[in-house]
């Protein structure tokens, strides 16, 4: 919203809002993930009979998704950087 009340209809701006859909459908599916590992979680954690290691695994296989998350998060804020000039930056993300 801020990036179409700050920038004009360019090339740029384009660019700009579709790399925020990217991150936002990023976010969902890593929203979606941790829900996910959630209920396996606790689902491994009632039966008293699990394994440490098929819980070590559950955690591994989360801290990897959400290491990878992070990281897509970063690229997805330099891509942006390519596309929005410092002073709209600050207009846009000061809030």
């Amino acid at each position: 919203k801020e990036i179409k009340s700050v920038m004009s209809n360019t090339e740029q701006r384009k660019a700009a809002l579709k790399t925020v859909k990217a991150a936002e459908k990023r976010t969902k599916a890593q929203n979606k993930l941790t829900k996910k590992t959630s209920k396996r979680m606790g689902k491994a954690l009632s039966d008293h009979d699990v394994a440490l290691a098929d819980i070590d695994a559950l955690w591994t296989e989360y801290h990897n998704a959400t290491s990878q998350y992070h990281r897509d998060m970063l690229d997805f804020r330099f891509e942006l950087k390519q596309f929005i000039g410092r002073d709209d930056w600050v207009a846009i993300f000061s809030q």
